[in-house]
């Protein structure tokens, strides 16, 4: 069996590894983290802030809030692949974020890239007109479609090191302009994504989609250099600010089976941890070096906020064990929670999948799926749940009670 999950109620050094001189090309490793994080964001939050009047229940017990901007909202597009130039303070989605520390809400600022990413980003590794993705994506990147939601987007090669030289550039730009505003808690990490903001995702089991990733030349190798990046540059720019990632199990590209992906949480579990599939530091080639990696939560320590973003009425793991922690990311996120270190929470179905049965047919109220998913989230310690848009605005005496009882009892397992 792989190592299994060591999670204590350990002290940790208030400086992640220092791996600078080890490997040149990725110099983020090396940066201290402060030995005190800012507190995370906490209890229940809007999923979507957006500078309104909040209705009663939003008004009564929100004090934290997910600020959700695209990356094209922040910085404009230039000609070929050079950038148009990051938009003013005030305006676009710079605005957004301001309002909301404004506000006095503790934020966690999450960043579309992927499919969300300016168009310049989008060319890098392209040449128009050229690949399997030319017809659906004539302006550059791979085409990858969301079947569940019948979506498709045109992302850039996250992979490239050119594409994350931007994503670096950007962090870089949030931190300058942020970085020292207390109610910036978090900044999501969003870099490897594909469709939404959950980055082991790539498209499941769209044969069309995993092949034109194959043919851009993603590989599992490539994947884990993105994410190990991500990571760095996270942990290079927010030395005080959290990092908030999405977990679940990973879709890996591969040639060798009918749909060209294989999936499982598996890989993600020694991501995390730095076992197994991902015990050393990956080239932009994809191929391993001889340096360890250390795992995503020895490296940013307690700065690293993980969560799920599909938390319905029917997920809970309440029995986690050394085995079903690497298989399972809901037993996993359990564990991590329970000892106490990081801070771990989910976001919610939407509003209607939570009302919803198996068949689709609407069996259940709002408060009903709202509160079961909550219970769900409670008995795997969460200490925050994103809340499902049309909550805003309940206001049933019981709607609120239930609100403000959880928000409550969230706060209460915040690390």
């Amino acid at each position: 069996m792989r190592a299994t999950l060591l999670i204590s109620a350990v002290i940790l050094s208030a400086c992640g590894p220092d791996l600078s001189a080890e490997d040149p090309d990725d110099l983020e490793l090396g940066t201290a983290e402060l030995a005190t994080p800012r507190a995370p964001a906490k209890g229940l939050m809007s999923r979507t802030f957006t500078p309104r009047s909040p209705g009663p229940a939003f008004s009564a017990l929100m004090h934290d809030t997910v600020v959700q901007v695209s990356w094209t909202d922040l910085e404009a597009s230039g000609a070929g692949t050079t950038s148009g130039g990051y938009y003013a303070a005030g305006t676009h989605g710079w605005s957004v974020l301001e309002s909301a520390l404004a506000q006095g809400y503790a934020v966690r600022l999450r960043i579309k890239a992927g499919g969300e990413a300016p168009a310049y980003v989008k060319r890098i590794g392209f040449t128009r007109g050229v690949g399997s993705s030319a017809a659906l994506c004539p302006d550059g990147g791979v085409y990858v479609y969301n079947r569940q939601d019948a979506r498709g987007v045109c992302v850039p090669k996250f992979w490239d090191p050119s594409v994350i030289a931007r994503y670096d550039a950007l962090m870089q730009e949030v931190s300058r302009r942020f970085g020292a505003a207390p109610g910036l808690r978090e900044v999501v990490d969003a870099a490897c994504m594909t469709t939404y903001a959950e980055p082991f995702y790539r498209a499941h089991g769209d044969t069309g989609s995993n092949q034109r990733l194959l043919d851009a030349g993603l590989t599992a190798g490539k994947d884990l250099y993105c994410h190990q990046r991500a990571i760095g540059i996270h942990n290079r720019w927010f030395p005080s600010v959290r990092t908030s990632l999405a977990v679940n199990g990973w879709d890996l590209v591969t040639p060798d089976t009918a749909n060209r992906v294989r999936m499982g949480f598996q890989p993600t579990y020694d991501f995390l941890e730095g076992t197994g599939s991902a015990a050393f530091r990956m080239t932009s080639s994809g191929t391993p070096t001889t340096t360890r990696w250390p795992g995503a939560r020895t490296v940013l320590g307690r700065r690293l906020v993980l969560q799920n973003n599909g938390l319905g009425e029917h997920d809970v793991c309440t029995a986690p064990t050394s085995a079903n922690v690497q298989t399972d990311h809901f037993c996993y996120l359990s564990r991590v929670a329970q000892a106490g270190v990081h801070s771990v929470g989910f976001q919610t179905e939407t509003m209607a999948r939570l009302r919803e049965d198996a068949t689709g047919a609407i069996v259940r109220t709002e408060e009903e799926g709202v509160r079961l998913a909550i219970a769900n989230a409670l008995t795997m310690h969460a200490a925050f749940v994103e809340m499902p848009s049309g909550f805003e605005d309940w206001t049933s005496t019981t709607g609120v009670a239930l609100l403000r009882r959880s928000d409550a009892a969230l706060e209460a397992n915040s690390p």
